[in-house]
């Protein structure tokens, strides 16, 4: 017997995240479930990584402090023209 396809009206709560959680997808005109666990595998979970800055590296992500070092001479004023900042002098601020 094939499997019966339903028109789904209702989405599932947000924090549903128990093995019956489904979300509804539309193939061919035709709402059908898909079990949410077909996505989430704790193995997928960022956040059990242990190394967050090889992580980082492997997305080409930079740290806060990254980010930090090059935004901390913004902040107090430093980086201003009238300072005699240049676009020259700005290059480093573009992440490669």
């Amino acid at each position: 017997m094939a499997e019966q396809k339903v028109k789904l009206t209702q989405l599932p709560e947000a924090t549903d995240t128990t093995d019956t959680a489904v979300l509804l997808v539309n193939q061919n005109e035709t709402d059908q479930r898909l079990p949410v666990t077909h996505f989430l595998r704790s193995k997928n979970n960022l956040s059990e990584l242990e190394n967050t800055a090889q992580a980082r590296a492997n997305l080409g992500v930079p740290s806060v402090e990254d980010v930090n070092d090059k935004i901390e001479y913004l902040i107090d004023g430093k980086s201003t023209f009238l300072n005699g900042a240049t676009l020259e002098s700005e290059r480093d601020f573009i992440w490669d």
